[in-house]
């Protein structure tokens, strides 16, 4: 699990089961369009302020853009003040520190992976198309940003407060629902629902972190992320 997961749960197996079942609370029209595309990155020139964009989230998006092209060690205040055109000094107003600004990434990802998840749990005419969905939107952030991806799983990278331990453990918990609604059905055993949930949350990480590091390959009999995902839902999928 994501590093801001990493606590007990104290909730008993009966009360994972009820409180996951409740999947047919969310029903919300999300798109899992990432909004980092909002900042223009013609050259590396400064970002010009809009009108529709405050001044801290243009800095979070530069931030952000940084971080994709050069990793977690390219972000600094003084850098990202340079991106978008505003003194060395303008950040602090909006962030404490370099850790806060991380932080407003990694929050940002965890919303965006919850909205992927809401809408495979809302969209999905089967639970197993829900859970395929999920899946693959979680893969694809992973390969896609793989900086962003590694900042997510970083405890040495972010400290994370209480705030983003929040909203990394409700984007988990939207997961959970998806993995409780196929055991219902039948397409994951049985059992507590945490537990599964983190088994394929750790196996989904596993396999992406292999692949992003070029640690992955058919000598280790490994295929690509989603055969590996493949083959571990076969291998769950109770008999008839």
């Amino acid at each position: 699990m994501p590093t801001a997961f990493n606590q007990d749960i104290q909730s008993s197996s009966a009360d994972s089961r009820r409180n996951a079942r409740n999947h047919d609370t969310f029903h919300f029209d999300l798109s899992c369009v990432d909004s980092v595309n909002m900042v223009d990155d013609e050259g590396g020139q400064c970002q010009h302020p809009t009108m529709m964009t405050s001044t801290k989230v243009r800095i979070g998006l530069a931030a952000t853009k940084l971080l994709d092209e050069g990793g977690d060690a390219a972000v600094t205040l003084r850098s990202v003040a340079e991106r978008v055109c505003v003194s060395h000094n303008a950040p602090y107003r909006h962030f404490k520190d370099r850790n806060a600004l991380l932080a407003w990434i990694v929050y940002r990802a965890f919303e965006n992976l919850t909205q992927c998840f809401t809408r495979a749990l809302s969209s999905g005419s089967t639970s197993r198309q829900a859970l395929d969905q999920a899946i693959d939107d979680f893969i694809r952030f992973g390969l896609d940003y793989p900086n962003r991806y590694r900042l997510l799983f970083s405890a040495q990278a972010v400290v994370a407060d209480e705030d983003l331990k929040a909203a990394a453990f409700g984007c988990f918990q939207i997961f959970i629902k998806i993995v409780s609604w196929c055991q219902d059905t039948r397409e994951l055993p049985q059992g507590d629902p945490v537990r599964l949930s983190g088994l394929i949350y750790a196996s989904m990480h596993g396999a992406i972190d292999l692949q992003i590091g070029g640690r992955s390959g058919e000598r280790k009999g490994l295929g690509s992320v989603r055969e590996v995902l493949d083959l571990l839902l076969a291998m769950l999928k109770p008999k008839p």
